[in-house]
């Protein structure tokens, strides 16, 4: 059986990891996947991504995800609270299947309470562990998550590991009627795969019923788990993740190697966190597979169940249809007889016989011989039909109307059958088209099903957490998205011979170009010009250009004159600032390829073009940023061959394009638009 959530010492491998490198890192964002996987954007001194996913796993992610583009409202939530939080503490409740994580923000501190057991919730409590919001409400016997009660842990399954004493055991397993295994879980509130494992490593079988075991054994039980969970929480683990026996298939990952598995092949990891990453995300892409498939295993179902039905409806046509002219042609055959037949029974009733009467008459005339007669079967006056018998084949005639008109209504009903099943052929081509072509998509989903992967994230390069972009003269630009990133420019990266630009309007980003010691262009100028432009509020105005001005960095400075107050991120300007008046606010959006991925990038459209022929532009515009980002993408993979889009597809996510859109919105432009606007212009 393949393991699909963590223990409780899995969590303990993690918990100790995560102490090494997350405690102090800051929380840049959170997202929520789906309903119950949860990303927690971490910044220590690299950018690490932390992966909860209630019920089942915790641990660091190196793997590409699509984020929602709209948070949902717990998700929001979470964000308000602990967006920009710092982690102070993280640690396993009781070694229970529950971690807390500890955050603190100006004003107060918060507590993440992750429940690991069962279905699994996700808690927000405050400082005094009251609950601000959980993933799941509920009310149980023992406790309740509702807002604003106080959290309550769950009661524990037996005693605490480290207080337990072996008398308390001995008395356990001394009056226990079940196995060792079963009663020691029942006793102590510890990992049910630890008391498996010591009871293999000490060669006692899991099934011996506890009373027989001998006081010196459970101690040495007891010892071989204290030592494990010693050796797991001080980091002493050997992370590895369990194949099966054919070495193909994934079957556990644990921090320890197991009894139990020693003949299984396995894969050594250098932390916990990248082989439990490993092993669950390829566990995740399994359900996603399994996922994408199941409308169409629901279709399939739907469209054999349609053409079972059709085909159904085709056997009979086609028997009703050779059934009624079989009919028409055996009453042509018979016409003078059923003439005969009509007539007499019509005779007898206008001469005054009841139903009764010519019924008697037909059964005597049968008793006599009588050909006519004995064609006769029954007599239905209330339907106004007769049935009869014509070369072993049962008819039923309606006996107001002639033997011909009898014969014609059968025709019709061949005619009309053969009609039908002409239409229902079509629809059954076209069912079995449909099934075809789904059967042929799922056929090809499970041969590139090893093409479904999560793809590692890519190691940035430092500029990367700033806006950038290289000019078309090769000088790479840099960009603050914030106030904060605003000053770190200018006070870490801003160097003797960089260039420093602004757009002349507030809320606009500092835009340095980096140089070494030669002349900047004036080709570049422009294009970091227009980048600072269009990064700038001039962007949510609506305006079609704005100006920009730029200096050297010796003008640039952090000192105010004296009195003054310098706000958070600006900076004083001393001496001439060089203008460059009527920018426009335009960038480009593309794809450059880097080893395997394809990373989005933005900026001048002068500059993208030098880097790739594959880009979008965008102006200003009221289209919201996460549709436009959707647009942005569609456009951009459009362009790649069938192959490369099946890369591209994996490596560049809606939300790193929604992220070069300035202030949220704009619109696209078709270059050849763009073309003639400068060709206009420059008239």
């Amino acid at each position: 059986m393949v393991k699909d959530s963590m223990s409780a010492i899995d969590i303990s491998a993690i918990v100790y990891e995560l102490n090494q490198q997350l405690i102090g890192g800051w929380v840049n964002n959170i997202y929520q996947l789906n309903s119950n996987i949860f990303l927690f954007k971490i910044r220590t001194t690299q950018n690490l991504e932390l992966l909860i996913e209630p019920g089942r796993r915790i641990h660091l992610t190196k793997y590409l995800r699509e984020k929602p583009l709209r948070p949902l409202t717990f998700c929001m939530t979470l964000r308000k609270y602990l967006r920009n939080a710092r982690i102070l503490e993280i640690k396993q409740y009781d070694l229970d299947r529950i971690v807390i994580i500890t955050f603190e923000t100006k004003q107060q501190k918060y507590h993440i309470v992750a429940e690991f057991f069962r279905e699994g919730n996700l808690i927000l409590l405050d400082a005094d562990q009251k609950i601000i919001v959980a993933q799941k409400y509920k009310r149980m016997r023992d406790r309740n998550i509702i807002p604003k009660e106080k959290y309550v842990f769950p009661p524990s399954r037996g005693k605490n590991l480290n207080e337990v004493t072996l008398e308390e055991l001995w008395e356990s397993t001394s009056n226990s009627d079940k196995d060792i295994v079963r009663t020691l879980i029942s006793s102590i509130n510890i990992d049910p795969t630890l008391i498996e494992d010591a009871c293999l490593q000490l060669n006692i079988d899991k099934k011996t019923p506890a009373k027989t075991i001998t006081k010196e054994q459970l101690k040495n039980i007891l010892e071989k788990i204290r030592e494990t969970v010693e050796n797991v929480s001080q980091g002493k683990i050997t992370p590895l993740i369990i194949l099966d026996e054919s070495g193909e298939k994934l079957q556990s990952v644990e921090p320890i190697k197991l009894k139990k598995y020693e003949k299984n092949p396995f894969k050594i990891f250098n932390s916990f966190n990248e082989a439990a990453d490993e092993f669950f995300s390829k566990i995740e892409v399994e359900s996603l597979v399994k996922e994408d498939a199941r409308p169409e295993d629901e279709m399939i179902k739907k469209l054999e169940k349609r053409l079972k039905i059709q085909e159904e409806n085709l056997r009979k046509l086609i028997l009703k249809q050779a059934e009624s002219k079989k009919k028409g042609d055996l009453i042509y055959a018979h016409l003078n007889e059923i003439e005969e037949i009509i007539s007499t029974i019509l005779d007898a009733r206008r001469k005054g016989y009841t139903w009764e009467e010519i019924i008697k008459k037909i059964e005597e005339g049968k008793k006599r011989g009588v050909s006519s007669a004995q064609m006769i079967k029954k007599l239905d006056p209330k339907n106004g039909t007769i049935t009869v018998i014509l070369d072993d084949e049962e008819i039923v005639l309606d006996f107001r109307k002639n033997a011909v008109q009898n014969a014609s209504k059968y025709y019709e009903l061949a005619k009309k059958a053969a009609s039908k099943i002409e239409g229902l052929k079509n629809a059954i081509e076209k069912t079995k088209n449909e099934l075809n072509t789904i059967l042929e998509r799922k056929m090809l989903r499970t041969e590139q099903k090893e093409e479904i992967i999560f793809v590692k994230r890519r190691e940035k390069k430092w500029y990367e957490k700033f806006r950038w972009f290289f000019s078309s003269n090769g000088f790479l630009v840099i960009g603050g998205r914030d106030a904060k990133q605003n000053e770190e420019i200018v006070k870490k990266y801003l160097e003797k011979n960089d260039i420093f630009i602004h757009a002349d309007i507030e809320g606009a980003p500092h835009v340095i170009i980096k140089n070494k010691e030669q002349d900047v262009p004036e080709t570049t100028i422009k294009e970091a010009a227009q980048f600072a432009v269009s990064y700038s509020k001039a962007w949510k105005m609506g305006l079609g250009s704005a100006d920009a001005y730029w200096v050297t960095a010796e003008q640039v400075s952090f000192s105010p004159p004296s009195g003054q107050y310098l706000r958070h991120g600006a900076v004083i300007i001393k001496g001439k600032r060089n203008y460059l008046k009527n920018t426009p606010l335009q960038l480009a959006i593309g794809l450059i390829k880097d080893g395997e991925y394809y990373i989005p990038i933005s900026g001048p459209l002068s500059a993208i073009k030098n880097q790739t022929k594959n880009f979008v532009i965008i102006i200003p515009g009221k289209i919201p940023s996460g549709k436009l980002s959707k647009m942005i993408k569609y456009l951009l993979l459009r362009k790649l061959p069938e192959e490369e889009r099946r890369i591209a597809e994996r490596t560049v996510l809606i939300d790193d394009i929604q992220r070069l859109i300035p202030s949220g919105t704009g619109e696209i432009l078709e270059e050849n638009k763009s073309e003639k606007n400068r060709q206009s212009k420059n008239h």
